[in-house]
């Protein structure tokens, strides 16, 4: 990993197109971790435990946008069940900062939206209106990335092993 320099590669692929200079450079950058680092499958192929948390920010809301493989989405947009994303996909979008790589646009009706309640997603809502929902680094709401982990009013969440319980 030490030895590959996606920024030159991102870069290079700049001037290669310059056109792409107006658009999101995320998705080059998870073709780039596919090809440099064999960064290859999708969340649902990765085991269950432990649980794995990819924080984004959404833009639309900018809310904390959770991607892991039971689940994606915010409490104000919804939620998608089993989300079919590439693990690299993911990645660059918790990566995504505004202004060196930019947003990771996901598409609201390729996907089928649920409320989550009762501890699950249970209801169907309609996607969101929107034409573009798009990913940015986690660190833009949560820079700790520990909201997944503990609630400020209500402590630790469930499942989560700590030494403070």
């Amino acid at each position: 990993m030490l030895k590959v320099d996606l920024q030159r590669d991102l870069f290079v692929r700049t001037l290669l197109s310059p056109l792409h200079i107006f658009q999101t450079r995320a998705n080059d950058l998870a073709n780039l971790m596919e090809d440099k680092f064999e960064m290859e499958g999708t969340l649902q192929e990765i085991p269950p435990e432990p649980r794995l948390v990819i924080n984004t920010t959404c833009y639309e809301t900018g809310k904390l946008f959770r991607i892991e493989q039971g689940r994606m989405g915010d409490y104000q947009l919804g939620y998608v069940r089993n989300p079919q994303m590439k693990i690299s996909e993911a990645v660059a979008a918790s990566a995504g900062f505004p202004v060196g790589i930019g947003p990771l646009e996901i598409c609201p009706e390729d996907h089928s939206w649920f409320a989550f309640e009762n501890g699950g997603l249970n209801r169907p809502i309609s996607p969101p209106e929107l034409e573009r929902i798009h990913l940015w680094d986690g660190g833009v709401y949560d820079n700790l990335g520990d909201e997944p982990l503990y609630n400020p009013g209500e402590g630790w969440r469930e499942g989560c092993l700590t030494t403070y319980n």
